[in-house]
């Protein structure tokens, strides 16, 4: 996993607890922790992932052609570039496509190499997620951090010293930063 800030970007922040008697490992642990906590929140990542595959079945909820253009909802938001789309149909196996085109989130292919109400299955490869990440997304790690250290928090290789659950909640701080990034399923 890749925090969207260092442990050096996190100590430069002002006004911040005491963090100096912590390891630069503890805190980086702690960084992934709260990003951990804040994708999960999203129901998606967030920082930049590479090739992500999912095969849909045509038709359905995600995966529909009407006038003649095949529509991909798929599973994660924020995609950056679609590498590959193929499908199959009729047992055969996948056949690439080459004309998709990317519409807000929404991949699409025209034309449809279904007909309306044709079952078949359809696979999708893209990049998704920011790189870089937006300011606002740093932000809300920094908060979620600050918080976990705040709590007292701190892991070590068994877990936590303290012996204590982690948090499973936002602070609503965080949460009202990361809102807009949330993917309901």
């Amino acid at each position: 996993m890749t925090a969207p800030i260092t442990v050096s970007e996190f100590r430069a922040f002002p006004a911040l607890p005491d963090n100096s008697g912590m390891t630069d490992d503890q805190l980086q642990t702690i960084i992934e922790y709260g990003w951990e906590l804040i994708e999960g929140s999203c129901n998606q990542k967030l920082a930049l992932t590479e090739h992500f595959c999912e095969t849909h079945e045509h038709p359905s909820m995600t995966c529909s052609t009407k006038d003649g253009i095949l529509t991909f909802i798929p599973k994660n938001l924020f995609i950056s570039s679609v590498t590959d789309v193929n499908y199959s149909y009729d047992g055969e196996s996948f056949i690439p496509v080459s004309n998709q085109t990317l519409v807000r989130g929404i991949i699409k292919v025209c034309p449809s190499p279904f007909m309306d109400g044709q079952h078949g299955y359809a696979s999708i490869e893209y990049t998704y997620g920011f790189d870089p990440v937006p300011d606002d997304l740093k932000l809300a790690c920094i908060l979620m951090t600050n918080h976990l250290l705040s709590a007292g928090f701190f892991p070590t290789n068994g877990g936590l010293s303290d012996g204590s659950l982690t948090p499973r909640w936002i602070p609503q701080d965080v949460e009202d930063i990361i809102s807009k990034y949330r993917r309901y399923r």
